[in-house]
């Protein structure tokens, strides 16, 4: 049985949720509009009671008044025995409803619901008539009946458009969270692949030097393959360390005025020797002096990475031009090399984890993970700085940065 995606899990919870809050609603809308309703309905009939009596001569026992109805009110007068002597009773009124003073009764007739309100007029405290009101509930319970369906109605639709729209928020929601969980499958694919490959090296090799007749030539071989495996090993682990710290947000950088240009000589005369093995010339043009903030590490393992980079990918007998020059506000760096170049449909690839341009510059030998070009562009982002490639296949490639200048505070 296929698993149920976390998306359509978050659905169905949310729309569990919303459906429950429908009914809460639902519920609560069902209880208190039949009682506000009615309160409502008691307040206007005992008012309208009050205000038919206040109408009243209990001085005359011959007045009379026509105004036994009043939107939808009926009116009507009693005897101190509780006969009726005048008014309007509705046709279906049970007639022998008790009289109860300054009391709200509530009354079922055939097929009706009726409210009263009894009120007994006194002249010199004794009792010569009763008023009573009587209001119909019958459209009390049509507005009740039609806002319950209504709110049937309604409240489903909203539940089903808040379901539909949460499906969507929630998958826009979890693209980055997919994207992320797809970065991390990928990421630990290709991490694996990179250690398996140098540990099988190292493995066969110390299984080699084992045998019986190996000689102490070909053990000292095996021990320069195992040393050559296990730095790579360990610069892999280094660098996958610190991925793994930026991505956890832990990298913090150890910001320090850092001469660039005096950084950048030093890592160009390490890398000489590696250099001069591939007959590449490195060419130097820095302008002196040149301070930004930040972390020299990371400067250094920048500068590492471009230039070995270029190394890598530059003409066997060609050169490497590294220049640093002042921009406005800015350092603009370039390293440059006269290799095979990257074709336009892979440059904005070059910067993803693993991605080896090995694969697109052919003709190289793979001696690099893939990690080196996303460490740079992380780098220099990192020290609020942008990085571009320019680069056409067979003319190489430059990679050109520009890193915020050091502000000097001046007297």
């Amino acid at each position: 049985m296929k698993k149920m995606s976390v998306k359509m899990q978050i659905t169905l919870w949310y729309a569990c949720f919303v459906i429950a809050i429908s009914l809460f609603v639902l519920g609560i809308v069902a209880s208190l509009s039949e009682s506000l309703l009615l309160s409502g309905t008691e307040k206007d009939l005992i008012e309208h009671v009050r205000e038919f009596a206040d109408d009243i001569d209990v001085d005359d026992e011959e007045e009379e008044t026509s105004d036994f109805y009043d939107g939808g009110f009926f009116f009507s007068i009693y005897d101190t025995q509780g006969r009726l002597t005048g008014g309007s009773v509705p046709a279906d009124f049970p007639l022998d409803t008790t009289l109860k003073n300054l009391k709200v009764q509530s009354i079922k007739g055939e097929g009706h619901r009726w409210l009263t309100y009894d009120m007994a007029m006194t002249h010199e405290t004794q009792v010569v008539c009763w008023v009573r009101g009587v209001a119909s509930l019958s459209a009390f319970s049509q507005i009740n009946s039609i806002l319950l369906n209504l709110l049937f109605i309604v409240c489903p639709l909203l539940a089903v458009l808040a379901i539909i729209s949460g499906y969507f928020v929630t998958g826009k929601a979890l693209k980055p969270v997919e994207a992320a969980l797809e970065n991390e499958k990928r990421f630990t694919a290709d991490a694996s692949h990179e250690l398996r490959t140098p540990a099988a090296v190292i493995l066969s090799q110390c299984e080699y030097a084992l045998l019986p007749d190996t000689t102490r030539e070909e053990m000292i071989e095996c021990i320069e393959v195992i040393l050559g495996q296990s730095r790579k090993i360990s610069a892999l682990i280094s660098q996958l360390l610190m991925l793994a710290r930026q991505d956890s947000a832990k990298e913090r950088l150890e910001l320090e005025p850092v001469n660039i240009s005096m950084l950048t000589e030093i890592v160009a005369g390490e890398l000489e020797e590696s250099a001069s093995g591939n007959n590449i010339h490195l060419s130097l043009e820095l302008e002196e002096s040149l301070v930004v903030k930040g972390d020299q590490n990371l400067l250094m393992r920048m500068m590492v990475n471009l230039i070995e980079n270029s190394i890598q990918y530059g003409k066997h007998g060609g050169s490497t031009w590294i220049t640093l020059r002042k921009k406005g506000s800015y350092v603009e760096g370039c390293v440059r090399d006269d290799g095979i170049g990257i074709a336009p449909e892979h440059q904005k690839d070059i910067w993803k984890r693993f991605y080896r341009e090995d694969k697109v510059r052919k003709g190289t030998e793979e001696t690099h993970s893939g990690l080196g070009l996303s460490m740079v562009l992380w780098i220099v982002e990192a020290h609020g700085g942008t990085i571009r490639v320019d680069s056409r296949e067979g003319e190489g490639a430059a990679f050109t940065f520009l890193l915020p200048l050091l502000k000097m505070d001046t007297p």
